[in-house]
């Protein structure tokens, strides 16, 4: 019986033969179980066909153990307590059942090649067994047997004691959402983040169910929050006594009321770590019932932090157990591995953990590199890309590395490539040999890419997504079985096709590989298959998991995953993409998935965003985050269609697309500017509303002298005294642009960043896109007009695509979102300044702006999501 866990039903006779069943599975098996035949299994139903169970009686538990750590699935035991039965009486049969399992062990040995010496030492344990069986008068010889079931009714020796340290157990909420004051009858139940702020309000609520510990005592408790959005105010937890709420129907009107203080504390302002705070007497006084706890502060400095519908690192409570001393994991493998400090609790899943060697059964492998090449950016590199994209125009190709030197010596029996559909494709895709082993994930790109050999395999993935599609490829790895095996995905078929990469948060793209007997004599190895979590938040693109994937004899590489962007290193290159009127239909689901897979950082949508395509505003939301993901940062700024209405309020936008870069000054989605990356930026944001209503705000003006205009102006110059490389200036209106129409956002505020030489200007509007050249106040030109040209305005054309750093200003539209685009007026009187563009009229294509950042600088392309071939370039260095 695991310590901490204890049964009555326990009788001696019951409690020493789960010791010899126990004893003899670890060691045959090489097992470190502490309990076979007491509790429940949980697993998802996905791992029932793994496991291939065959008995129907008690014996199925232990079954079910074998089988799972022969298929390596990562295991955990917690401790559980049974109590007496309401009615009825035991089905147990101590001696049929117990033989069962004991031929279950013995079976599953013999099946399973374990060495000779290792059944001698079973003989033994099972000798010395029965020997104290006979002591206690369980058995006796056949002249004499005694009634065997009678000794079920010994009394329990009670539960066992607790070993020397208990393992902590960690448990996410079953309910959490926050709640908005502005939107008082609104819902965020599905939201993945937590806030708690002044102004606007808002309060989180939070409930967990400790019905488990009912008999445990809590020697510690500890609430962990992922923080997404850093704060240096202070925050009390409260009490919450009625645990009726559900996170799917409470809101600010309905939330219940709040108590006592648990606990106060102040966050601090770093992003992308765990914060903890101890409650452990508010859980040791709710051991038994549900715990229900409201987030709140006077500070209007927020705080953020991921709810448990985050992708990764979600809320949790981490509970040890009285009598135990706190331990840094709760899960027990097979072969365990040490643990980082601070990190949580894994839930157990069915994801693969490491094996002592590869033997007969089944192998899970994940690719040891793995990365797509894009056909139109033949030098770039998406090695740390979550997803892995096969298409023909844009020309996608997806490079697949697995390391089968494990498997040398074994035959293959079947072998399956297993990929979680992200963009379904009716086309025909083919998988062809890769000869050269010699790329690497990290240096792979289109113009590097090794050639492509013999079609492995064609199939059909179809158009069904969140699915597993399964290729069998059992030829091609019987044949590559105890070397490395490379592998690519083309197409002819312009009906892309993606899948999850081994750097995405979950279900990432593997191979299934069942082995027989050994044919000859070769080498064992340890293919270790699970993520084990980072105690280090490195401030990279990278979520806070990192997978060690294959352990030979030799290094193979250590990898990190990237289910969810966050900062690069202070100093590091950046990326991110801009649009705007966007909708929600299939031209802009076809530039959301572009941008998926781009490699950003992060995404502008500039204004103008459901067009009510879509409603209310969380269903837009939740079409912007099942393509670019749920924790992807996309960051708002209104546009004229949801300021006011009448495609929504951008209040709600804002509730379920919050910010989740941090560290932002103003009023997030209206006014606000943020600098990236936080801790040393090379570049200042600054997102402002031109033109805009807002209910209860009225028209902002950015006239000169105004409170906006001197806030952008201040917002500027504060950002050249840090030294901040870079400033880009966005907003949804406009002043000058290729159609006839007037200058909405006012001449004085696009005169203020021409003057100040803002790098870069972003807006939307107009549905089409150009690019400026660059402009400048200088002698000659004391200011730009609109409805007019001035020469002495322009600096640099722009039209070999380069431009100089620091020299002017280069406004761009990016229009071209999903909505319909409307033509360019090229007799414009604005138009000479401009140097490149595009519309209903020229080449109409769908898309969004992919730009670069780096210390020396600033570069740009289109990035094609539908329709026709526009392209375009640019750089400022």
């Amino acid at each position: 019986m695991i310590g901490g866990g204890s049964s009555v039903d326990l009788t001696r006779f019951r409690r020493f033969g789960n010791w010899m069943f126990r004893t003899l599975m670890n060691f045959l098996h090489r097992t470190s179980y502490t309990d076979l035949c007491y509790g429940y299994f949980g697993f998802r139903r996905g791992t029932v066909d793994r496991l291939d169970l065959r008995s129907s009686g008690f014996e199925i538990e232990t079954e079910i153990s074998i089988k799972a750590h022969y298929a390596g699935l990562r295991t955990a035991e917690i401790p559980s307590i049974e109590s007496a039965r309401h009615n009825g009486a035991s089905n147990l049969s101590a001696f049929r059942d117990g033989w069962q399992i004991l031929r279950t062990i013995v079976q599953a040995a013999a099946e399973d090649s374990v060495p000779a010496h290792s059944h001698l030492g079973a003989m033994a344990i099972i000798g010395l067994g029965l020997g104290v069986l006979m002591a206690l008068g369980a058995i006796a010889l056949p002249q004499g047997a005694a009634n065997v079931a009678g000794m079920d009714a010994i009394p329990a020796a009670g539960p066992a004691p607790p070993v020397a340290a208990l393992l902590p157990i960690t448990i996410n909420p079953v309910d959490d959402a926050y709640v908005a004051g502005e939107l008082p009858n609104d819902n965020f139940g599905s939201d993945p983040s937590l806030e708690a702020d002044a102004s606007p309000v808002r309060e989180s609520y939070v409930k967990f169910d400790l019905r488990a510990l009912a008999f445990q005592g809590v020697a510690q408790a500890t609430l962990r929050m992922y923080v997404t959005n850093g704060s240096g105010g202070a925050f009390d937890l409260r009490d919450v006594a009625d645990s009726a709420w559900t996170e799917g129907a409470i809101t600010f009107n309905n939330k219940p009321a709040k108590g006592n203080v648990l606990a106060s504390f102040t966050p601090g302002t770093a992003t992308g770590r765990w914060l903890e705070v101890d409650i452990t007497s508010a859980a040791a006084g709710k051991a038994g019932s549900f715990m229900s706890a409201a987030l709140q502060t006077s500070s209007t400095d927020a705080l953020g932090f991921n709810s448990s519908e985050a992708a990764s690192n979600h809320l949790e409570l981490v509970i040890q157990l009285l009598g135990s001393t706190p331990g840094p994991s709760a899960t027990v493998t097979s072969s365990p591995a040490p643990t980082p400090t601070g990190t949580a609790t894994p839930t157990p899943s069915t994801v693969p953990t490491s094996a002592a060697t590869v033997v007969p059964g089944t192998t899970t492998l994940n690719p040891i590199d793995d990365a797509y090449v894009a056909g139109e950016l033949p030098d770039d590199n998406f090695g740390s890309d979550p997803s892995l994209v096969v298409d023909a125009s844009p020309v996608r190709e997806s490079y697949l590395k697995f390391d089968l030197r494990p498997l040398g010596g074994l035959s293959v029996s079947r072998a399956t490539l297993r990929m979680f559909v992200t963009n379904g494709s009716g086309g025909a895709v083919n998988l062809k040999a890769v000869s050269d082993n010699s790329w690497t994930e990290g240096s792979l790109s289109f113009d590097n890419r090794p050639a492509k050999g013999a079609v492995l395999k064609t199939f059909t993935p179809g158009t069904t997504i969140g699915v597993w599609l399964q290729v069998d490829l059992t030829s091609a790895v019987a044949g590559k079985a105890g070397s490395l095996m490379s592998g690519v995905l083309d197409t002819a078929s312009s009906d892309g096709f993606a899948f999850n990469s081994s750097e995405a948060g979950t279900n990432r793209v593997e191979l299934v590989v069942q082995t027989g007997g050994s044919q000859t004599p070769g080498p064992t190895a340890s293919p270790t298959r699970t993520p084990s979590t980072s105690a280090t938040a490195t401030p990279t693109r990278s979520a806070t998991a990192t997978p060690t994937r294959t352990a030979t004899p030799t290094p193979t590489p250590t990898r990190t995953p990237t289910p969810t962007p966050t900062a690069p290193p202070a100093g590091t290159p950046f990326s991110f993409g801009v649009a705007g009127d966007l909708g929600a239909n299939s031209n802009t689901s076809a530039v959301f998935n572009a941008a998926h897979s781009a490699g950003l950082n992060f995404f502008l949508p500039i204004g103008d965003f459901s067009y009510s395509d879509v409603t209310p505003e969380s269903s837009w939301c939740n079409f912007v985050k099942q393509r670019m993901g749920s924790s992807f940062p996309v960051e708002l700024i209104s546009g004229n269609h949801e300021d006011d209405g009448p495609d929504g309020q951008i209040a709600k936008f804002a509730a379920c697309l919050p910010n989740l870069l941090g560290g932002l000054s103003g009023a997030y989605s209206k006014e606000y500017y943020f600098d990236y990356p936080a801790s040393t930026p090379l570049a200042r944001f600054i997102n402002i509303s031109p033109n805009l209503t807002f209910p209860g705000q009225g028209t902002y003006s950015y006239s000169a002298g105004s409170s906006h205009y001197n806030w952008t102006a201040n917002a500027i110059d504060q950002a050249r005294a840090r030294g901040i490389k870079w400033v880009v200036v966005s907003m949804h209106e406009y002043c000058i642009t290729l159609v006839s129409a007037s200058c909405s956002i006012g001449p004085d505020i696009m005169n203020l960043l021409i003057s100040k030489r803002v790098d870069l200007v972003l807006q939307a509007h107009d549905h089409a896109f150009n690019r400026s050249k660059q402009l400048a106040l200088r002698t000659g030109c004391s200011r730009v007009n609109p409805g007019s040209y001035d020469p002495d305005c322009v600096v640099d054309t722009g039209s070999d695509g380069t431009y100089g750093r620091g020299a002017g200003t280069v406004i761009m539209t990016v229009g071209v979102g999903g909505k319909s685009i409307n033509s360019v007026e090229t007799r414009d009187p604005e138009a000479p300044y401009f140097t490149r563009w595009m519309g209903s009229n020229v080449n109409p294509t769908y898309g969004f702006f992919k730009i670069s950042v780096s210390s020396t600088s600033l570069s740009g392309r289109f990035v094609r999501g539908a329709g026709g071939s526009f392209t375009d370039t640019f750089a400022i260095q």
